[in-house]
């Protein structure tokens, strides 16, 4: 704490008292402080070693997933979900809720393959969706999995394509978009929901 600010703390109470009363709280505050000071350092220590270990599991797992999503064969997936679109207001509401690993196929003949993971079964991991298209490009959603989770948007014409679907879908919840999976700026994001 900033020298400034303790006076201003101390000041109202400490300065209108004799030079032996003073003493006295000196004494005492000091200790208080300096307490203070190391509880807060060893705080900012424990968040560190959290965050390395946060790390470490959720660059695991990613990895881990990025490596299903390769070996994906959507001629092999029996059973696929279909991304819902109706008219709405003069615009078409686009929604798809996922409770589990998905194929979707578009009515491109696009498909994305969708691996989810919910804060609430490992917080180190967090939060996160990991999808792949046909061409092998890979994208991540940090939205609230709470179960499962819902994906929409509303846009002048039906999504048909892939692109179409990572450009405009977003999470229900938090309302974030798909990006493009950078690994290093996945890893470092952290995003976990209580």
């Amino acid at each position: 704490m900033p020298q400034m600010k303790i006076s201003k703390i101390l000041s109202p109470w400490f300065f209108n008292y004799s030079s032996s009363w003073k003493a006295i709280q000196v004494v005492i505050l000091l200790p208080l402080i300096t307490l203070c000071c190391t509880i807060t350092d060893s705080l900012q220590a424990q968040n560190v070693e959290h965050e390395t270990e946060l790390n470490l599991e959720r660059n695991e797992w990613i990895s881990q997933t990025v490596s299903k999503l390769e070996a994906i064969d959507p001629e092999l997936i029996t059973s696929s979900v279909n991304l819902l679109t109706r008219p709405d207001d003069g615009e078409f509401y686009n929604t798809i809720d996922l409770t589990k690993d998905s194929l979707i196929k578009l009515p491109s003949g696009d498909w994305i393959y969708v691996i989810i993971h919910s804060g609430h079964d490992n917080k180190l991991i967090g939060d996160l969706s990991i999808a792949r298209d046909q061409s092998g490009q890979v994208y991540f959603n940090q939205g609230h999995v709470c179960g499962e989770i819902r994906y929409k948007a509303h846009t002048q014409s039906p999504i048909t394509s892939s692109e179409e679907f990572f450009l405009h879908l977003k999470d229900s919840s938090d309302k974030l978009s798909w990006k493009k999976l950078d690994h290093d700026e996945l890893i470092s994001a952290g995003h976990t929901h209580d």
